[in-house]
């Protein structure tokens, strides 16, 4: 593992001289509640046990799935496999949730789907407790015993990040090292902000090193940068599962990929996260070391906004609109909470070609074509003939200030995500 103050310098491929400053976080929104919530209590559930299987009984498949404090948005960890036979068959579930109001528990027949539902109880508590749930199912009957502990003003990324260190549950990534990944969550998801102390929020580390997975990196950094309890919960159940749960769909990791090593250019957690979306996303072939260019498009940026972040609403617009409508859909969506992945040459954030601005020829002429994607932190705002605005982009955060009049030969599409 690199040294935190230390660790990205290898790997920035162009000369640029970046500003960093602290940005102000955009308003929370409500399935952003707890992420940051300053009182927090942690659900753990002990045991579930059969107190009737009941003549109805169909299935020795169970499945527990978790709404926290009220969101839409299913937490990625779920328990899957709980086989009971008889009457008085327990299992040992072992897992925490952080909350500030409530964890909702949902228990499924076979698959996570509304017709296979049996019931929903909730943990409301409010102090430190030992008690049990009951979920009815006709004449079955099933007992979930659990603990409550107050954790103060431990941060819901806190309380999550120590579980997962805690945690004795073998990963399924043979050649990811655990600690490699807690060490890089705690830097970036976990108070203080800027550990570092080099003036930028840590989040802003994330990075796409040499590979090509600015897409992928894009959509992480928007949910550990909003999420960061939502973001360390999506590293476990993808490290120690193979699998997660996004906003609709069960995500499945292949073989190919939990057995391939940690390309060199990207470090573990960057890899484990982009290489996943990648491999979820392609049906056709497994994602492996030997991939190391991912395609930066827009639909899937869309998709796992949508996915993984969990916003109601999500859209891609192009500059077929203009480019004031794409800077303003921009504004919109971080003014909401939200985030937005711009999609745009490469050179806003590095030195243009020689003579490029003062070139009146557009993208065409200059040959400037879509070739990376960054996410949008800080909004742009217009002052006289420049635009000014910030970023997250290469484990760094940048400011952008030029003039307003060639901003199009660089800015193409925004995908812009918020409840």
């Amino acid at each position: 593992m690199i040294s935190p103050n230390v660790r990205r310098q290898a790997i920035y491929r162009y000369p640029v001289e970046w500003e960093r400053f602290p940005i102000a976080p955009a308003l929370e929104t409500p399935h952003q509640v707890g992420e940051r919530g300053q009182w927090m209590f942690k659900a753990e559930l002990t045991k579930i046990e059969a107190k009737s299987l009941g003549s109805t009984f169909s299935s020795d498949d169970l499945i527990i799935v978790f709404h926290i404090d009220g969101g839409d948005d299913r937490d990625p960890y779920f328990i899957d496999g709980l086989e009971f036979s008889s009457t008085g068959d327990t299992w040992d579930l072992s897992r925490g949730h952080p909350y500030n109001t409530q964890v909702a528990i949902t228990l499924y027949e076979d698959d996570i789907d509304s017709d296979n539902e049996i019931d929903t109880v909730e943990i409301t508590d409010t102090s430190a407790t030992t008690s049990t749930l009951t979920i009815t199912d006709g004449d079955a009957e099933y007992e979930i015993d659990y603990e409550v502990t107050d954790e103060g003003s431990t941060t819901a990324a806190e309380i999550a990040h120590q579980d997962f260190v805690d945690s004795n549950r073998p990963g399924v990534w043979s050649k990811i090292k655990k600690t490699d990944l807690t060490t890089n969550l705690d830097l970036f998801a976990t108070p203080p902000a800027d550990q570092d102390g080099d003036g930028t929020p840590d989040a802003f580390q994330l990075d796409q090193g040499t590979l090509g997975y600015c897409s992928n990196i894009a959509v992480a950094f928007s949910v550990l940068w909003r999420q960061p309890r939502r973001f360390i919960e999506l590293v476990r159940a993808i490290y120690e599962d193979g699998e997660f749960l996004s906003r609709t769909d069960e995500q499945s990791i292949s073989s190919e990929l939990l057995d391939s090593p940690v390309p060199s250019g990207i470090d573990s957690l960057e890899w484990l996260v982009s290489a996943t979306m990648e491999d979820a996303d392609n049906w056709i072939d497994s994602v492996t070391a030997d991939d190391k260019q991912a395609g930066a498009y827009n639909e899937f940026e869309q998709y796992w906004l949508d996915e993984l972040a969990g916003y109601d609403n999500t859209s891609i617009t192009d500059d077929d609109a203009g480019e004031a409508t794409v800077r303003n859909k921009s504004n919109t969506a971080l003014n909401n909470g939200g985030t937005a992945i711009l999609g745009i040459h490469a050179d806003m954030v590095r030195a243009p070609p020689a003579g490029f601005r003062n070139s009146p020829g557009g993208k065409s002429a200059n040959q400037m074509v879509l070739n990376h994607a960054v996410t949008l932190t800080g909004n742009f705002q217009t002052t006289g003939a420049n635009t000014q605005y910030t970023i997250h982009t290469w484990g760094s955060q940048v400011q952008i200030n030029h003039p307003t009049n060639i901003l199009n030969n660089y800015l193409y599409d925004t995908v812009a995500g918020s409840d």
